[in-house]
This record gives structure tokens, C-alpha cells and sequence, in this order.
């Protein structure tokens, strides 16, 4: 009877970890989905638009480069580790100055806490070792996972701070501390490993974390802030010991543009931007290079933009705005807070005359099967895939504004 017992317990218990295991794999799955495929998007259409130019935006070019190579180690990480049954795999690491990742935070988040008017202080202590070993690309996705996310639920005027400890535990050896701490409006208890709109939250970077063999802890409450701090083992030297080399990819562009065809864009441009110049758009989307990159196609032709990342926050810009004063509505369907599909049927309900008109276009990354339905059933004008080009995007939004004056002209008749 007792060695039945036992075979019960050790078949739930070998249940239990299979389900787990699938749990992990899934969520490493859609990881992939979520982290990677709308950058992706993001590069592609960037280095799109630069095709056919006589001049390279090198800082673009970087940036594109940047995420590649953020993206292509992230992509082998986690395919290594659905594959590893013990969640770990080899890393590869390399010789590093932790006041890299303080310049790094500064260069890319910059401009964006700037915006915000978010206080961003950084602070590295060690005394320990002057070189830590650690897999840099790892650690950077980890980083600017969390520091977006503070961004995003920090309110303007808040503050993020980002403190890196050392302490020597051996010879050569070292604990590295990371702690993220905003002041932003935190998690619920029962959501902290959740990215809002996605179901995947933390639970990725908890993952990366754990292939790091570390652990990762994350304190918040509602209305205050939250703040995540990560513990890690690792190497440690005063010299610079032989390591082995993550590959460099070069970049090298040969463009060739047809004078005529250029001519005819700058003619275009130019029309463009006396016939919509002044005009003002919402977009709400969150990932930050996505929104980036639509903000500056849309100011090449005059057009202004308000951005924003949640889906609370577009609703409340909605309402508090002017009468007509966005003439249309750029919404992503996976928003933190309130998804897409309930910001725009709030915004649907809306007691204002420009509530029921103003265009309202799906940002969406997913083939829609049936458009018509999918449209009719949401209460949109018309779907944008992530996949586009600036002058697509224009063009949707001329032919939409066109349909609208034409209306209006058959109106007052």
C-alpha cells in the first residue's frame, strides 16, 4: 500500500513539473511573440524608408543595429532554453564595466523620461573588482525591459532610480545587486508577473534572470511604485582575462535612387504637407520605438502627434481634447491597463458629436481573417498591419480624410 503511495506521488509530482515545464515553454514562446516581432517590425519598416535615399541617418542605422543584435541573442537564448530541461544554459559573458549599462540607459531613455519630465538617476557601486563577467546583451534586454515598463506607469514629475551594487564574496568572485525603483503607479498584487495587455509581464524577465542563476524579487504597491531587484553570482577581476569574442556584424548600405522618382516623393511631400499641415492624431501604442518611428513619419508631412502607451490614458486624452480636435485615432490592440477593443468602444460611447466619426485605425501585427466583421464588430474605420511604409500610412489616412470631406460636402448640399 505504501510503495503504491509513493509510486502516486512521484507520478503527480513528475505531472506537476511537466506542467510546469509546458507553463515555462509557453510563456517563453509568446516571449518571443512579444518582445520580438513588433521591433522587428520596427527595423524592417526604418530601414525601409531609408532604401532609395541619397543620405544614411547613421543614429537610425545604430539603433537598427542595436536591436538586431539585442534581438538575435535574445531569439538563442530562449529557444536554448525551452530545449534545457534544468532551465539553465551557458551564457556567453564577457569582461565588462558596469558604467556601460549607465550609458547606455542614459542614451536610450534620455529623450524619453525627458519628455515625461521623469527624474532618471543611476548609480553604480563598486569597490569589489574592475571587471565583472556577465552576458552584456542579457543583461541589457533585462534592463531596458524594466525600465520601460517604469517609464510607462511613472506619472510626469515621478522618478526612476537604477542602482548597481558590488560586493567581492571571493577571490574572484562577486554579488551584483540591480534595483529598479519608480515612484510610478505600481502593481496589484495579484498582477506582478503580468505585462498589462499581454499576460506575460515579468514572468520573461524572471526567466532571463533565472538563466543568469539568479533571482529576482518585486515589491509594489498601488498608488506608490514598485521596484524589482535583481541578485546575481558572478566573476570578478582587476585584469582583463582573454575571453571569447561575441561576433560584430558590419554594417554596409549601397544605395542607388532614381533622380526622377526622388523628385516625385519631395513633390509629394511637399503637397502632402500643405494639404494636412496642422492637423493632430492620437496615437496609442507601447512599444516605444514602434511609436517613435510613427510620430516621425507623420511629422515629415506636417501632421502632429499625442502620444500615449495605456489604454486608460488614450480614453482620458480622448475626452479631455477639443472637439475635433484629432482627426483620427491610431490605436494598438494589445495596450497595458485597458486593451484596444474597450478604449475604442469607450471612446464609441463618448457624448460628443465627434465621438461616432472621427476615424479609429487598428495597429495590428496578427492577418485578420475577415476585416469586415472584424471592423463592424469593434466599431473601426480600417486596420493598419504593423508592416507598412510612411507613404502607406499617409495614404490611408488621405483616403480616409478624403471620404470625410466628401460626406461633409454631400451634407451641407
Amino acid at each position: 500500500m505504501k510503495m503504491a503511495d509513493t509510486e502516486r506521488q512521484t507520478g503527480d509530482k513528475a505531472k506537476e513539473q511537466m506542467e510546469q515545464q509546458i507553463e515555462r515553454n509557453r510563456k517563453l514562446q509568446m516571449g518571443i511573440m512579444h518582445e520580438v516581432k513588433t521591433p522587428m517590425i520596427c527595423v524592417s519598416s526604418i530601414l525601409r524608408e531609408m532604401v532609395g535615399k541619397q543620405e544614411v541617418d547613421f543614429e537610425k542605422l545604430a539603433m537598427c543595429q542595436s536591436t538586431l543584435d539585442r534581438l538575435t541573442n535574445y531569439i538563442e537564448t530562449t529557444i536554448r532554453m525551452i530545449n534545457e530541461s534544468d532551465h539553465y544554459v551557458n551564457l556567453e559573458v564577457e569582461a565588462l564595466d558596469l558604467n556601460i549599462f549607465r550609458e547606455y540607459l542614459y542614451k536610450f531613455f534620455g529623450s524619453l523620461v525627458g519628455e515625461k519630465n521623469i527624474t532618471l538617476k543611476i548609480e553604480v557601486h563598486n569597490e569589489a573588482f574592475k571587471w565583472l563577467y556577465l552576458p552584456r546583451v542579457t543583461i541589457l534586454h533585462v534592463l531596458s525591459n524594466l525600465v520601460t515598463n517604469a517609464v510607462k506607469f511613472t506619472d510626469p514629475g515621478g522618478r526612476i532610480e537604477i542602482i548597481f551594487n558590488v560586493c567581492r564574496l571571493e577571490e574572484y568572485r562577486a554579488g551584483l545587486c540591480l534595483t529598479v525603483a519608480d515612484n510610478g503607479s505600481g502593481i496589484q498584487s495579484d498582477k506582478k508577473t503580468d505585462i498589462p495587455g499581454n499576460g506575460l509581464g515579468m514572468s520573461c524577465v524572471e526567466i532571463m534572470v533565472e538563466a543568469m542563476r539568479g533571482r529576482m524579487a518585486v515589491t509594489s504597491q498601488k498608488g506608490e511604485g514598485t521596484q524589482v531587484m535583481i541578485d546575481l553570482e558572478v566573476d570578478g577581476s582587476d585584469e582583463r582575462y582573454e575571453r571569447h569574442e561575441s561576433k560584430e556584424e558590419k554594417v554596409n548600405s549601397s544605395l542607388a535612387s532614381d533622380s526622377r522618382t526622388q523628385g516625385n516623393k519631395q513633390q509629394k511631400l511637399r503637397n502632402m504637407k500643405k494639404k494636412y499641415a496642422g492637423r493632430k492624431v492620437l496615437v496609442a501604442e507601447d512599444d516605444e520605438l514602434f511609436i517613435q518611428w510613427v510620430e516621425g513619419a507623420l511629422g515629415k508631412y506636417g501632421i502632429y502627434t499625442d502620444k500615449t502607451y495605456d489604454g486608460n490614458e488614450v480614453v482620458d486624452l480622448f475626452k479631455d481634447s477639443l472637439i475635433g480636435e484629432y482627426q483620427a485615432v491610431l490605436m494598438d490592440m494589445g495596450l497595458p491597463e485597458r486593451n484596444g477593443r474597450e478604449a475604442i468602444r469607450m471612446i464609441r460611447q463618448m457624448e460628443r458629436e465627434d465621438a461616432a466619426t472621427v476615424p479609429i485605425l487598428a495597429f495590428t501585427g496578427m492577418p485578420i481573417e475577415d476585416e469586415e466583421t472584424f471592423l463592424k464588430q469593434y466599431d473601426m474605420t480600417g486596420i493598419v498591419p504593423k508592416v507598412f511604409e510612411e507613404e502607406q500610412l499617409i495614404c490611408i489616412l488621405d483616403m480616409l480624410w478624403e471620404n470625410m470631406n466628401e460626406k461633409q460636402s454631400e451634407h451641407t448640399r
